[in-house]
């Protein structure tokens, strides 16, 4: 029994992508960034971006930095790359799933699933690194379980005669089974 291993960076860039489109929908009138507003109005946004632009509206407070009701590009990139490098919270990557194709819903269902095992360091985030290791350690146990299930009765040894000549090409051989 292999387990899937889960992709972190699919994951992790599937979600910057989702968020990075709505964003740029939603900034399509005003150059200077996304308001408070413009994110309560997400009639041009298609099903699979509005979880996106509402994981926008829902982050407000940490995202705008400067406190005036708008986001800019620079203060989403900077919420973005503090999320790759410390990790998602549950809530934030199921906000996230509803708006993704197939595959990675998948790949986000299974870290949610697993989440609390996920989050080695128990700071209620997964990140990349520790997908990573999570990935690893069901690699290992997959090996344990897999080894685990080899007998020694199910190996054939070979036996060679040490007296036999290599010139006359005549070896001898017994298979004796271990049993």
């Amino acid at each position: 029994m292999t387990t899937e291993k889960i992709n972190s960076k699919q994951v992790f860039l599937s979600n910057q992508y989702g968020v990075q489109r709505a964003y740029g929908l939603l900034n399509q009138e005003n150059a200077d960034g996304v308001s408070l507003d413009e994110l309560s109005d997400l009639s041009n946004l298609t099903t699979l971006d509005i979880p996106f632009a509402q994981f926008i509206k829902d982050n407000i407070g940490s995202i705008d930095s400067n406190g005036d009701n708008n986001i800019t590009q620079d203060e989403l990139n900077n919420i973005m790359s503090t999320m790759q490098n410390q990790g998602y919270t549950y809530n934030q990557l199921l906000s996230m799933s509803i708006g993704t194709n197939s595959t990675n819903q998948s790949l986000l269902e299974t870290v949610m699933a697993d989440f609390d095992k996920i989050d080695a360091n128990k700071d209620g985030k997964v990140s990349q690194a520790e997908i990573d290791i999570y990935n690893l350690d069901k690699e290992i146990e997959d090996k344990k379980t897999e080894l685990s299930e080899v007998k020694a009765s199910t190996f054939s040894v070979f036996y060679s005669d040490s007296t036999s000549n290599t010139d006359t090409e005549t070896t001898e051989s017994s298979t004796v089974p271990l049993n």
